[in-house]
């Protein structure tokens, strides 16, 4: 018996050790007990096996033909012998048939649920100790419990039962993993097939059927060796592509599975209530989180498609890429920041403080481009390193938080709701300007129908978040839209008279002001349209313009 865990290579080890060993010398018969379903069909497959070594069957054909039911058929694709006669039929072949044959039985873990295991293993005992037959079974011994009970004995409860009297040598197969990389390095064709085996290690990898698996599909996208890529940015990708292939392989998550456990592992990290999902869990074992890796996401998105649908996006992937080559400091710096980190976990001759300024050094030179070299996850961990053994000046780590707000760099999960669950947990004091952010970046892209909207909206309540909105309107903005929409323009009026006085809107009413004068001063006919609507108005032109609207509210 050859047992161990599944995928660690128990049959190509017997192949490779059945041609060097037993050329020429045994003939060997394969049998896969997986997709058999009865133990007719393994007795059937086994005739058929043999007749390619053994005239037995034609010098029998006869008399098979004579028995009840008895029929035969044989050919190169297979052998069919009516049910009633296999037994007959296997009675027929002598010990002398037998002579040079080797049986190996494989996949006993795979057996189906309408094979009894006592009766497969019965077979066994028969081609033995009758046929004096050679007998290799190769299996997963510790996988055999997860196969359903019969008559109240779990299969490895039976195995276990027939195992002393049937098997004579016992080899459990577990090669190191240098062996099994041994057998697929060949396999990798346009890599460098040492970071393939770095990233196998690091991973614990030691399924050689997914080794395998994973390279076939690396080798699909050696078209970008075209995009004359640095080592590292290569490498970089050839790591994020395997984290996904091998996370497949182990879970066959989707990737909408796979976003939502990204959500999960997230909210997990920062937050302090959670329900633990077993699921989950299991498959966070399978997916191993990495440094940080620019356009990460992205890749893994394209990677996931090529999985799932066969498809390149080979454009968006090539953008992502080359990106990633303009920006090689990001690799030199994270090179630098790891070694120091280093110094101060493990080596006891370095000075903690020397270390830690060094690197508080490293980040003030970054302080204007940090946040395309590091993610916020980094700056949190070095600056909190650092803490511990050097004082920092006051506002440098609330500004570089704020800068990561502002421009909210690529993370591990794409959502807005990571910078939220991560500010509430280490900056809660920032979850105000978060927020002013999002309002921001929302104003970037606001259509003018949202504005009129909003003009609309205020008259019977407003909140804060529409007071900021209309504040951080630039004039420029508000002219371009009176120039486009006529709609536009009269919503606004009707804004500016209502609310001209009100402290909340001082500064929405300072920038459109400021568009009104410009178009006034820009041509005859805005000057016409512009005072023909402060007409018989509450507030008129030259109030509007003359007096600034809070000195004025003094004054009433």
């Amino acid at each position: 018996m050859i047992s161990g865990e599944w995928g660690i290579g128990k049959t190509h080890f017997w192949n490779e050790f059945k041609d060097k060993n037993l050329q020429n010398k045994k003939k060997v018969v394969y049998i896969s007990l997986f997709g058999l379903n009865s133990l007719d069909e393994i007795k059937n497959e086994v005739i058929f096996q043999l007749s390619k070594y053994t005239k037995t069957l034609n010098k029998y054909r006869d008399r098979i033909k004579s028995l009840k039911g008895g029929s035969l058929k044989v050919d190169d694709i297979g052998l069919s012998i009516g049910g009633a006669v296999i037994n007959a039929t296997l009675s027929l072949f002598s010990t002398t048939d037998f002579e040079d044959i080797v049986i190996c039985f494989d996949d006993f873990e795979r057996l189906s649920s309408s094979v009894s295991l006592k009766d497969v293993m019965g077979l066994i005992s028969q081609f033995k100790e009758q046929k004096k037959c050679k007998i290799v079974m190769i299996l997963n011994e510790a996988e055999l419990d997860k196969l359903s009970d019969i008559d109240g004995k779990k299969h490895n409860e039976i195995f276990a039962l027939y195992k002393e009297k049937i098997i004579d040598y016992n080899f459990f197969f577990k090669p190191s993993f240098e062996e099994l990389f041994a057998v697929v390095k060949e396999d990798v064709k346009y890599f460098n097939s040492e970071w393939v085996e770095v990233f196998f290690q690091k991973a614990d990898l030691q399924n050689l059927r997914i080794m395998k698996q994973v390279i076939f599909q690396l080798n699909h996208f050696k078209f970008i060796k075209a995009y004359h890529l640095d080592d590292r940015v290569l490498q970089e990708f050839v790591e994020i592509a395997l984290n996904i292939f091998i996370f497949y392989a182990k879970s066959s998550s989707s990737y909408e599975e796979f976003l939502k456990l990204q959500e999960y592992s997230i909210e997990k990290l920062y937050k302090k209530d959670i329900n633990i999902i077993e699921d989950y869990e299991n498959k966070l074992d399978m997916y191993m989180e990495t440094s940080y890796y620019k356009n990460k996401n992205d890749i893994e998105a394209i990677v996931y498609e090529f999985i799932e649908n066969y498809m390149f996006e080979k454009e968006k992937l090539q953008l992502l890429l080359t990106q990633n080559n303009l920006n090689l400091e990001y690799y030199q710096i994270q090179d630098k920041l790891s070694k120091i980190i280093d110094k101060m976990d493990f080596d006891f001759q370095s000075n903690l403080i020397e270390c830690s300024s060094e690197i508080y050094t490293i980040l003030n030179e970054l302080r204007d481009s940090i946040t395309s070299i590091l993610n916020i996850d980094n700056f949190y961990f070095y600056i909190s390193k650092i803490k511990e053994h050097i004082k920092i000046d006051d506002d440098f780590e609330d500004n570089i938080i704020k800068k990561y707000l502002k421009e909210q760099p690529e993370r591990v999960n794409r959502h807005r709701d990571t910078y939220e669950l991560f500010i509430t947990k280490f900056y809660p004091y920032l979850l105000e300007y978060l927020k002013e952010q999002d309002t921001l970046k929302l104003m970037e892209n606001l259509e003018a129908t949202e504005i009129i909207s909003l003009f609309q909206k205020v008259h019977s309540g407003y909140s804060p978040n529409d007071c900021f909105i209309l504040a951080n309107l630039d004039h420029i903005t508000y002219k371009n839209n009176i120039i486009e929409y006529p709609i536009f323009f009269k919503e606004l009026i009707n804004f500016i008279q209502r609310h001209y006085y009100t402290n909340d809107f001082s500064e929405a009413v300072k920038n459109i002001k400021t568009a009104l004068i410009e178009l006034h001063n820009q041509n005859k006919d805005y000057d016409w349209r512009i005072k023909r609507m402060f007409n018989n108005q509450r507030v008129s032109w030259d109030e509007f313009i003359s007096v600034p609207n809070l000195e004025k509210k003094e004054a009433k």
